[in-house]
């Protein structure tokens, strides 16, 4: 997964990057363990490569804002190999409910005063973080989109109300990032089915 990188092979000078600012924190050089935010870099990628840019991926307390630099890790030949950057003029927050609001904050501060773009901001990411938010902006236009979606406090008779119109209920985090588990209940006569899924 990882390789060193020859410092005197400057292939990074010669590309253009979008940065990818992680939670996760950084990684030794010898693991083969294949974190999250790794796979969305694979994935961006590929697409950025058609419009000739490559990804750059880096955490919050590898920025050099002095200089206005940050050690992160680049992608070539599909592996990951750790390199010192210009922090790119577009960058990307993955998974931003993960980092502290003060320190997004701040990033949020020094790219305006540096003239480089971060997406989301906290507002909008607030809103796309929010699966029920999400769920009724999209039904307002057109309810075939997703299924009916209802917020759930943990109390039965918001659990009646939705099964009386629908057959099962599925119950998972409200946070986007927060994807990997999820409830299924079902109630038999006046008995509640309940089965729980984790994705490892």
């Amino acid at each position: 997964m990882f390789h060193n990188y020859d410092s005197n092979s400057d292939l990074s000078s010669k590309q253009s990057y979008i940065g990818m600012i992680c939670s996760m924190p950084d990684v030794q050089q010898n693991s083969n363990h294949l974190y999250p935010w790794m796979i969305r870099a694979f994935v961006l990628q590929k697409e950025l490569i058609k419009h000739n840019y490559h990804i750059f991926c880096y955490f919050p307390y590898q920025i050099d804002e002095k200089n206005k630099k940050a050690t992160g890790y680049i992608l070539d030949k599909g592996r990951f190999k750790k390199k010192t950057l210009s922090i790119p003029n577009i960058n990307y927050i993955y998974y931003s409910d993960e980092i502290d609001r003060d320190v997004l904050t701040h990033l949020e501060d020094w790219f305006l005063k540096n003239k480089r773009h971060l997406f989301p901001d906290q507002a909008l990411n607030d809103i796309l973080s929010n699966k029920h938010l999400i769920a009724n902006f999209l039904t307002q236009h057109g309810s075939i989109i997703i299924p009916k979606t209802m917020e759930f406090r943990f109390d039965e008779v918001t659990l009646d109300i939705f099964l009386k119109s629908n057959s099962v209920a599925i119950i998972k985090p409200n946070k986007i990032y927060l994807q990997n588990e999820l409830f299924i209940v079902k109630k038999y006569d006046n008995t509640y089915m309940l089965s729980y899924y984790k994705h490892e």
